[in-house]
């Protein structure tokens, strides 16, 4: 990130889970994919798809890690913890403790490729994988759902900056004509996209207070860059000049990021909401 290189450009298709390809890494409990942020610091560590798994699970499973096979590290956020304790019969009890607020918490996990003796698992491979649709044909299309959806922001092309209003709720982006090529056109537009969702009548991430410069207004333009990351990746769209045309925001994010340790992971939360939400996801 401090040299300008975007770190969150997705090596695989954010809508190929485990039930529909082999693409999206997921963890073995839940058997789902990981969150955007997970598949970005899989990504970072050298890992991609497939299946994972905690050391625990393997040993409960039977099995054991390889020897040399390296762990990688995933992050959730935490609510609370059970403490166990007695009632006054003196029978013993957990109460649920709740945190002031959510606490980041990490832990490791194996590839289950790097384990053996492992229960006999269904292969992730469909048995017949879908044909892909054309990218920019699935960019268009996610766009267009977005903007026909009830309560969607009013949206034009033809003007000579991007930008969302949130007073009034509207969308402008240069016309498609007006890019180099359309991947650069669909990353501008989920960016935009994804600021509209901040709206109070969405998801309300109160981004009226954000103006440029401000601490608000950097952690607003990081969480819009990795959501239309994120959406660019649901289509398809893998262009190298549309996934580096934010270097020169991402070298002063870098230094924020290393100021404020939670920016990264609560931004990431909160595109991947955005982008979710954009995408007809709304059950959260």
């Amino acid at each position: 990130m401090e040299n300008g290189v975007n770190p969150w450009k997705m090596p695989w298709r954010i809508n190929t889970a485990k039930s529909g390809g082999i693409d999206m890494p997921y963890w073995s409990r839940k058997g789902k994919g990981y969150s955007f942020l997970n598949c970005m610091l899989l990504s970072m560590q050298g890992k991609r798809g497939g299946e994972f798994i905690t050391l625990k699970q393997a040993n409960a499973e039977g099995g054991k890690v390889k020897k040399g096979a390296k762990s990688a590290l995933v992050v959730f956020w935490c609510l609370g913890y059970d403490r166990k304790g007695t009632d006054d019969q003196g029978n013993e009890i957990t109460e649920r403790v709740k945190y002031h607020c959510p606490v980041l918490k990490s832990y490791r996990v194996f590839s289950v490729d790097d384990c053996e003796g492992l229960k006999e698992r269904a292969s992730a491979e469909p048995a017949e994988a879908p044909e892909a649709p054309d990218p920019i044909e699935e960019g268009e299309r996610l766009l267009n759902d977005y903007l026909k959806s009830d309560g969607a922001p009013a949206f034009s092309t033809g003007s000579d900056n991007a930008y969302y209003s949130p007073s009034a709720d509207a969308i402008k982006v240069p016309a498609l004509e007006q890019y180099e090529n359309a991947a650069e056109y669909y990353s501008t537009a989920f960016h935009e996209c994804v600021h509209s969702t901040g709206h109070a009548s969405r998801l309300d991430r109160d981004i009226t207070k954000s103006f440029r410069g401000s601490e608000e207004y950097a952690a607003e333009e990081l969480v819009a860059e990795i959501g239309s990351a994120y959406l660019c990746a649901a289509a398809g769209i893998d262009d190298e000049a549309a996934f580096n045309n934010s270097a020169a925001y991402l070298r002063g994010w870098a230094k924020r990021i290393k100021d404020d340790k939670k920016l990264f992971p609560v931004a990431a939360a909160r595109a991947e909401r955005a982008a979710r939400y954009i995408l007809g996801q709304r059950d959260f």
